[in-house]
């Protein structure tokens, strides 16, 4: 007879799935417990910008879910100065003699003599330390190291942009001397040296200026360095010449610093003229005024136009009324860039301050557009040919769908194009055209009668026009110059003048769409366009001076 055994079954079955579902939650408590303790990375590049120019990069590391940058990356940037006291916990961060301390491990933040608390503590993590991201975006990081601060995470650019109190000069050349203008945001004192035969130095007490170094060539001024010297600007001029005698004046209601630069000859003939003019007198008289004031009739008409040129300083010979194109407005935004800067808005801000600049030096100047309008296309050169201007300037942003492309260029009208790009730049700028209603079969018989008659007459001085602009461009810029072309473009069809298209920059480069947004960019093109075509009017005034003597 065989023994059956039989085992008792286990009471309800429920025991084994109660153990399994405890080392389970006993699981997740420690991988939970570990992710505390063992920190999870993950890093990115943040790129930097300072004042417009592409600098280097800092890494920015997520821990567990915060975003941190090393101490060392922040010292490096900034050019400061790194202390670090072991025993206490203690890092301290000194820039632009600001002292900024870390206690790693809290969120306790020492500004100078201001205590603070960060939202995240700073962290000790292989032998570095790292501070919260958020810290280097805030105002009081901002205030500490005298700078603006904007962060675009969607691309991972930080730019930091100096916060001057001192605007960058503008620089006027006329007949017998030059002038730099320097706007001021504030009252500061200042102090004139004459450091050599050759060179002038400038020092603004409190001043702070966007550190630069200004190539100018002309007939006196050959540079201007601009730096910041502990709580001081320095403006350092040198001149092409020597024996430059230079007066100053500054009007403390407009925050206006005028510095003229003219030869000394000029003075020592006022001068001799007087002695000249005593010699012949039958009177005998007694000088109580100082010699400079005491002169010719000739003399004081010359000086009471000098007066009259700070209205109106120099007469334009040649060119007289300049019609300036602020390109796009309204409906029609043109190209926008990476972080949604558009073009239209650019256009306008350059060509309001390009207004400016001409008028200053006494040219009568007209905007197709002052606000932020539509214009149609054949408007804007009929407004030109309306206004009877003699030099047609219309303003623009260049994009392309390569984002790394970067550069300035200038056209001209041309019924061929110089190459694929050019005639690919072209029909972006034509295509505003969809905003606009159709021609009538008259106004487009119109349009290629002008077309035809226009673009050979004006294209010879149109070429050189663009050649003059594009030399002060590659001497004041620090641009990338993609040169002179020319392509159909709609916008410079029918002026009856010499007629260029400027492209500014690559708005579709968020390198470039940086600068453009900054007014320092803004006012070096400005410059460069307004140098351009003073050396064009100066050329053409020659030439037609020649021709009249000739003839």
């Amino acid at each position: 007879m065989v023994e059956r055994r039989f085992h008792k079954p286990c009471v309800g079955g429920s025991i084994p799935l109660a153990a399994i579902f405890l080392k389970m939650r006993l699981i997740f408590l420690l991988i939970t417990i570990l992710s505390f303790v063992i920190p999870c990375y993950s890093s990115q590049k943040v790129f930097i910008i300072f004042n417009g120019e592409r600098g280097d990069y800092i890494t920015k590391k997520t821990i567990n879910k915060i975003d941190y940058v090393s101490a060392k990356d922040i010292v490096n940037i900034f050019s400061g100065q790194l202390y670090w006291y072991r025993v206490t916990g203690k890092l301290v961060i000194k820039i632009n003699n600001h002292s900024i301390g870390f206690f790693y491990g809290t969120k306790k933040v020492n500004i100078d003599e201001k205590k603070l608390f960060l939202k995240y503590p700073s962290i000790l993590s292989k032998n570095t330390v790292y501070i919260p991201f958020e810290f280097i975006l805030s105002n009081e990081f901002s205030n500490a190291i005298g700078l603006n601060i904007n962060y675009n995470e969607e691309t991972n650019i930080l730019e930091f942009d100096t916060i001057p109190n001192i605007n960058q000069p503008r620089i006027y050349s006329y007949d017998g001397y030059t002038r730099i203008i320097f706007n001021l945001n504030e009252q500061l004192s200042y102090k004139i040296n004459k450091e050599s035969d050759k060179i002038f130095k400038i020092i603004f007490y409190r001043g702070i200026v966007v550190e630069d170094v200004i190539n100018y060539d002309d007939k006196f001024i050959q540079r201007i360095e601009l730096s910041n010297s502990g709580r001081t600007a320095v403006c350092k001029i040198i001149m092409n010449e020597k024996n430059i005698i230079l007066s100053d004046k500054y009007d403390y209601k407009k925050l206006e610093f005028i510095l003229d630069f003219k030869p000394e000859i000029i003075e020592s003939a006022k001068k001799n003229e007087f002695l000249e003019l005593k010699e012949k007198s039958t009177y005998n008289i007694m000088i109580t005024t100082p010699l400079s004031v005491i002169v010719s009739s000739e003399t004081v008409q010359q000086q009471e136009e000098l007066k009259l040129s700070d209205k109106k300083v120099s007469k334009p010979h040649f060119i007289k009324r300049i019609v300036i194109d602020p390109g796009h407005g309204g409906e029609d935004s043109g190209a926008i860039g990476p972080n949604g800067t558009e073009e239209k808005t650019i256009n306008l801000d350059i060509g309001l301050k390009l207004k400016e600049l001409f008028e200053k030096d006494g040219y009568e100047v007209f905007l197709t557009r002052d606000t932020d309008v539509f214009i149609p296309l054949v408007d804007r050169t009929q407004f030109a040919n309306e206004k009877k201007a003699d030099i047609f300037i219309s303003i623009h942003c260049n994009a392309s769908p390569n984002v790394l492309t970067r550069g300035w260029e200038i056209y001209f009208l041309s019924e061929k194009a110089t190459d694929t790009e050019a005639a690919e730049t072209a029909a972006l700028e034509n295509s505003v055209i969809k905003f606009e209603s159709q021609p009538t079969p008259k106004q487009l018989k119109l349009q290629e009668l002008l077309w035809s008659l226009v673009v050979n007459e004006f294209m010879n001085e149109s070429s050189e026009l663009a050649a003059y602009i594009t030399k002060e461009v590659v001497r004041r810029l620090n641009i990338e110059n993609r040169g002179v072309k020319q392509a159909g473009f709609f916008v410079l069809r029918g002026a009856q003048m010499p007629a260029v298209l400027v492209e500014c920059a690559f708005i579709s480069n968020v390198y470039e769409e940086a600068k453009l947004k900054r007014n320092k960019f803004k006012n070096q093109i400005c410059d460069a366009i307004y140098s351009g075509v003073k050396e064009y009017d100066r050329k053409k005034t020659i030439l037609a001076e020649s021709n009249k003597k000739g003839g």
